[in-house]
């Protein structure tokens, strides 16, 4: 990836975000989303691989936008 890619990646994920106004809101809000949900607009009719997955991470992170992975991290408590 070269700075040249990632910057034009970095564009066309905003003016997705962007043009759905819905998700636009919840970013706008900070509300936490799946972080499937950009995987699958960044995606498109592509592969998921993981250099796209690296790539949305961190879009997501430069731009501040808050999304969980969708996985329990809380283990059940043994007594």
């Amino acid at each position: 990836m070269d700075a040249y890619d990632d910057a034009s990646f970095y564009a066309s994920m905003e003016a997705i975000i962007r043009d759905d106004h819905k998700l636009w809101n919840r970013v706008l809000l900070y509300e936490p989303m799946e972080f499937e949900v950009f995987l699958t607009l960044a995606a498109g009719d592509g592969p998921v691989t993981p250099k796209l997955i690296k790539r949305v991470r961190d879009f997501l992170d430069l731009k501040a936008i808050h999304f969980n992975s969708g996985s329990s991290t809380k283990g059940k408590r043994r007594r």
